[in-house]
């Protein structure tokens, strides 16, 4: 009918519990039908699945799927268009929308994010502008559905750059890659300028990590460090729920724009063990990932209680880069943790005992001190000894959710796979532990198991984000290491981060132990609360 009268058409697009009711809606779909355009829920719409192909195919939000078909779907039709209902800080919408825009091009979509803030009269002057415009909005052609370039060049020609995640590790990552041929090397250091780099080509309800690597990215092009027909990018991938599964594609995104569309990104994922990578260079990743946790965990029990300061930094520094070269040049993990041992165990320090702070949370911002605002030297400044849960921690974690969901789906050889999988890290790390020797004896982590069994007191097994070790975790550096203070750190709008904070109340009411729940979006001067915890602390 539509097309036959020429008149124009909305499609209303967001999450059913959105549009649907009256409250949270605010009706906005009735006020926008009061105007005598035609209004259509966007479930109406037949969905395809080659809407999805071949950029969406990782899009694992069933109804963020929906969303996106329906956008293909309408540009079929000159004269429909989009509204766009959302949300504040939604984790799918914060991506989603973005797709959205990047798919209508130069066709008007009105995106309203609702909170609780709003009022109907407040939007309904956005309404009224989108109508004039589509109004006056005159393209009598079908837009082509948009798909973006990308390359599948062989990373393996071209060096490979990878974001800072870990004060300790990337160091030895590009050391372990070099090891077996590659040409590596990190993203610069962090800045102030390159997050706000990052916040101009993101919309900023993305997670901080995505500002945070993204900025990062564009300031290496920016100085021209980056060379797009020898270049590669590298990070792991997820397959869902977290907004991290869907980095690789908005890195295609970024790369577009600066029109680089030959640069390959590889980006392996925890749905199949980080496969892409020999067998070979994945285990010694995996085992420089211990070394760096241990020299982190040697640094983190020996800064508060130095003597001369500032010789714990230098020595970490100092055993980060003489260690990596020998990795470089064929080295073990082992070798390098015997070098770190030998060199802090004649650090002179302070016979004293300070208030144990264990540090839980997302895996990018607890580890990557730019993103926490140095949450670990805050700690330290404030009187406290920091205990940083670790990289490797990941790895268990994986194998974990790969044997439970093979044995769940009845994949006994996939079961197998991940078992054997478990055991080898479980040596390696036992390994690892043995060369610390009594310097790290009462700074072991517990087996995975435990860690999960402990988060399954809140949260049901089902839920394989890392809120499952966040809580898991807390609650074994209370009961297990005698942690005075847990400090919970996540970007801002972090799904497992919200969902964990929510269930930290229950878990300090059930210790007596406080947790500080930290949200980082890049602001300094978070960490000062540290302070204010510390001090009020009871007395050992």
């Amino acid at each position: 009918r539509l097309r036959k009268s020429g008149r124009k058409g909305i499609v209303i697009l967001g999450r059913g519990y959105n549009v649907f009711d009256q409250r949270i809606s605010l009706q906005i779909p009735l006020q926008v039908a009061e105007y005598q355009v035609t209004v259509i829920p966007f479930d109406f719409i037949p969905f395809h699945t080659e809407n999805l192909l071949p950029d969406f195919q990782n899009l694992f939000w069933y109804n963020s799927q929906n969303i996106i078909n329906a956008i293909q779907e309408l540009k079929k039709y000159p004269n429909l268009f989009a509204l766009y209902i959302a949300n504040f800080g939604c984790g799918p919408d914060s991506f989603t929308i973005t797709y959205a825009e990047e798919l209508m091009d130069q066709r008007p979509l009105l995106i309203l994010e609702l909170d609780e803030h709003g009022s109907a009269t407040g939007y309904l002057t956005r309404i009224e502008a989108f109508l004039d415009v589509i109004k006056n909005y005159r393209e009598d052609t079908i837009l082509p559905a948009k798909y973006l370039k990308g390359s599948d060049a062989d990373y393996r020609k071209r060096k490979l750059w990878f974001p800072n995640m870990h004060p300790t590790a990337n160091r030895i990552f590009e050391a372990t890659f070099r090891k077996y041929g590659f040409e590596a090397e990190s993203m610069p250091q962090e800045t102030r300028e390159g997050l706000e780099l990052g916040r101009k080509y993101t919309r900023g309800t993305e997670c901080l990590p995505l500002a945070v690597t993204v900025g990062n990215f564009v300031k290496l092009i920016e100085e021209q460090k980056f060379d797009p027909e020898k270049s590669a990018i590298f990070f792991a991938g997820s397959d869902g729920p977290c907004r991290f599964g869907q980095y690789e594609f908005f890195f295609k995104l970024i790369l577009n724009r600066f029109g680089f569309h030959d640069v390959p990104i590889f980006s392996p994922t925890a749905a199949n063990a980080y496969q892409g990578m020999s067998q070979n260079l994945r285990k010694e990743l995996g085992k420089g990932m211990l070394a760096a946790d241990i020299l982190y965990k040697l640094r983190c029990k020996t800064k508060p209680y130095e003597i001369e300061t500032g010789l714990t930094q230098r020595v970490t520094a100092e055993v980060q880069e003489e260690g990596a070269r020998k990795i470089e040049a064929g080295g073990d993990y082992l070798d390098f943790i015997n070098l770190a041992v030998e060199r802090f165990q004649v650090i002179p320090k302070r016979d004293i005992k300070k208030p144990l702070v264990g540090i839980v949370g997302e895996i990018f911002v607890r580890c990557n001190s730019f993103s926490n605002d140095w949450l670990v030297e805050a700690v330290e400044q404030y009187g406290g000894e920091a205990w940083l849960s670790p990289l490797y921690e990941w790895v268990f974690y994986v194998d974990y959710n790969n044997r439970w969901r093979s044995m769940r789906d009845l994949r006994i050889k996939d079961f197998f796979v991940a078992t054997a999988s478990n055991l080898w890290t479980k040596k390696c790390e036992h390994k690892a532990y043995q060369a610390a020797g009594e310097f790290l004896a009462d700074r072991h982590e517990p087996a995975i198991d435990e860690a999960v069994g402990a988060g399954m007191n809140f949260i049901p097994r089902q839920h394989t984000t890392e809120a499952m070790l966040t809580l898991g975790r807390a609650v074994l550096f209370i009961t297990r290491d005698k942690a005075q203070m847990v400090v919970n750190a996540s970007p801002f709008t972090c799904m497992p981060g919200t969902v964990s904070t929510a269930i930290f109340q229950e878990v300090e009411k059930k210790y007596g132990v406080p947790v500080l729940n930290q949200f980082y979006d890049g602001e300094e001067g978070l960490n000062q609360k540290i302070n204010t915890y510390l001090q009020n602390l009871p007395a050992a």
